[in-house]
């Protein structure tokens, strides 16, 4: 079940402005679409190849960049995990609204 879809170009361009006052959507194509989707999150190579090429192409503020496309993603995959288990455990009682919620209700 998918419920978000990967943090778009857009949205990693905006952050990397607000943070490092850079974004570049070059080095998102490098991160997404060669070597497999965010493969320099798993595979140690692809992250060295991936980030050498950054690093000579866009100096510090193309790593810090690099790295923090991957942050987003990888904070999507944990929130749409947390909320499938919400869901989950709502849906099949496993969750007590009163128990998480207390005084709320």
């Amino acid at each position: 079940m998918i419920l978000f879809e990967m943090p778009s170009w857009r949205l990693h361009a905006k952050w990397g402005d607000l943070v490092i006052g850079f974004h570049s959507e070059e080095i998102d194509e490098i991160i997404d679409k060669s070597e497999g989707h965010d493969s320099g999150r798993y595979d140690v190579e692809a992250l060295k190849t991936q980030l050498a090429t950054v690093s000579s192409q866009f100096g510090v503020k193309g790593e810090l960049y690099y790295i923090l496309h991957h942050i987003l993603d990888r904070f999507e995959d944990r929130l749409e995990g947390e909320v499938t288990r919400l869901i989950k455990d709502v849906i099949y009682g496993e969750y007590d609204m009163r128990d998480r919620l207390g005084d709320w209700l």
